[in-house]
């Protein structure tokens, strides 16, 4: 979703640099600033789509152990599972010690 948008942010700036005055210093001024943010975005943008990827495919992994199906509709559902064991071993570990 997010590297639809920046792409039609990079179709934006290049309409709007080439509608000003070509011969102006400000229109130069106005897409170079622009087309140089717009890379460095959508670079920032590829980094974070990437560390989603690889967050999301750990959370997958971690569900996966608990025996769990992984929902990508909620996927803080992970919490409420951990949660859950987290609350049978307290009670085993009180019965074991009793």
């Amino acid at each position: 979703m997010l590297a639809i948008r920046i792409f039609q942010v990079d179709g934006e700036i290049l309409h709007a640099s080439v509608q000003l005055d070509d011969e102006s210093s400000r229109s130069d001024q106005f897409r170079d600033k622009m087309v140089a943010f717009s890379e460095h975005a959508a670079a920032e943008l590829r980094a974070c789509q990437s560390a989603l990827d690889a967050a999301v495919a750990a959370l997958k992994t971690m569900v996966a152990f608990f025996g769990e199906k992984w929902d990508n509709q909620k996927p803080q559902g992970l919490f409420k599972i951990v949660a859950d064991f987290l609350v049978m071993f307290d009670k085993t570990v009180a019965e074991v010690i009793t």
